[in-house]
């Protein structure tokens, strides 16, 4: 397998936690667009309380993403094993919290604990350098299929160019319908609890084929 294409249980986790604390919170812990027009929103209307829940969790994720850069500032380019300490780390602080959540912190707390391991994720993964394609936003990931499909030659190349970036999509749309139906059927922290998980494993694989190497 490509190691690229562990990108994606990575947004399958984004897409998840975004869906369920969208749902629970009103705010997205993976996808800042969605938050930075929420904050604008909110001081159009001067509520308050929805601006400062989307600014918190914008601080969240930049707390999260510099702690990442900071962690990652000598290493190399691509996939390594202080990357997927990150990783291990980012997915054991969800994990956490989504216990805490079942145990009674509020969901409010669970989305910035949430936004704070996104951002180092984003951060992991920008890290690994895959053009076109990131684990927390789908509009440059949409965009990159379609410059590939339109500027890649020869033409039977197409379909190559686009599957990773096409497979990141599903992936978080396929996390989204997920995060949605856990909110519906399951507990409350179900979703963060899942995402943790994956995370890990991720992790934990990443680990496993950079030592390989």
């Amino acid at each position: 397998m490509n190691r690229d294409h562990l990108l994606l249980p990575l947004t399958l986790a984004a897409g998840c936690v975004d869906a369920s604390a969208f749902l629970l919170t009103d705010v997205f812990p993976a996808n800042m667009t969605g938050n930075t027009v929420l904050l604008g929103l909110a001081l159009a209307h001067a509520n308050v309380q929805d601006g400062s829940m989307a600014a918190m969790v914008l601080v969240a994720f930049c707390l999260g993403a510099a702690a990442a850069a900071w962690a990652l500032r000598k290493s190399p380019t691509g996939w390594s094993r202080r990357v997927a300490g990150v990783l291990l780390f980012a997915g054991g602080i969800l994990l956490a919290g989504a216990i805490a959540g079942m145990l009674g912190l509020s969901m409010e707390w669970l989305a910035l604990l949430t936004a704070f391991t996104m951002g180092m994720q984003a951060a992991a993964v920008a890290q690994v350098g895959v053009a076109g394609v990131s684990t927390v936003v789908v509009t440059s990931t949409l965009t990159s299929v379609i410059r590939r499909w339109i500027r890649a030659r020869p033409v039977e190349s197409r379909a190559a160019g686009v599957q990773l970036p096409l497979a990141t999509w599903s992936a978080y749309f396929l996390g989204a319908l997920c995060g949605g139906m856990l909110v519906r059927f399951a507990a409350s922290s179900a979703a963060a609890l899942a995402s943790g998980i994956l995370i890990l494993a991720t992790a934990f694989v990443v680990g496993w084929k950079s030592e390989a190497n």
